[in-house]
């Protein structure tokens, strides 16, 4: 007589708690080592595309030189006496996507057609022009003025100005890094870019924190923000000090 034998059948074991509880734990330790790392990433493709609209900006800048034989009192546009905004570099002829004049970090105003006095705090009197004109700007984040937190008054701040120090000297010693003189040197700053800046609840800069800043001969180059030289106090003769002071790296 022939026997058979028959397997026993086993039915499928779950996970344990415990096992549960490991992978999560894993699953949360990933998570906390990536996030950052994916943060990071998205800042630094945010920065690389500020530095591309910045390059956009300068060549531009250059070719309104040569076509006017001046540098432009703005960059996106500009009002003159309360008129109608006049674009200077954003046309076809010099920069064709207008999204160029704001940096992707921006969380300010954007697409506003209203416009804003700027002032300088160079001098803490209004911005003029090359004729002593009272100016205005389009109300909207562009590198000629940044919405940055913690700025004077709360104001936008200016980043773009053909005279930091006035339209007068001051004992002969006025600086020729600004693009009101007609062969600025090279190292002279067109504009500066602090949305990337990380800040304390106080406002003020943490270590490690770096600027954008765009020099006339065309480079661009990322600055650590605590080499920003200060503002002095509005109405005080200019020396060397100021964000476009700043110099660039060797």
């Amino acid at each position: 007589m022939i026997s058979r034998s028959h397997g026993t059948r086993r039915t499928p074991r779950g996970f344990t708690l415990i096992e549960l509880l490991v992978v999560i734990a894993i699953i949360a330790i990933l998570a906390a080592i990536l996030f950052p790392v994916f943060g990071s990433v998205r800042k630094n493709a945010r920065m690389s595309a500020c530095e591309a609209n910045m390059r956009a900006i300068i060549t531009g800048v250059q070719q309104y030189k040569e076509q006017y034989r001046v540098y432009p009192d703005a960059l996106f546009g500009i009002s003159i006496g309360g008129g109608p905004v006049e674009r200077r570099l954003a046309h076809a002829d010099f920069v064709k996507d207008d999204n160029a004049f704001t940096c992707p970090e921006a969380q300010g105003v954007k697409g506003i057609d209203t416009t804003v006095a700027p002032f300088n705090r160079m001098t803490g009197a209004a911005a003029v022009d090359r004729f002593n004109r009272a100016i205005q700007l389009p109300r909207r984040d562009t590198y000629t003025m940044q919405y940055i937190p913690n700025n004077l008054s709360g104001r936008p701040e200016l980043h773009y100005n053909l005279k930091w120090t006035g339209w007068t000297t001051f004992g002969g010693t006025d600086p020729e890094r600004q693009l009101a003189y007609r062969n600025p040197p090279d190292s002279t700053v067109v504009t500066w870019c602090e949305h990337h800046v990380d800040r304390n609840a106080d406002g003020s800069i943490k270590f490690g924190s770096m600027i954008i800043v765009g020099f006339l001969n065309g480079r661009v180059q990322r600055i650590p923000a605590n080499q920003l030289p200060a503002w002095p106090a509005p109405a005080t003769p200019p020396a060397a000090s100021g964000p476009w002071l700043v110099n660039p790296k060797p």
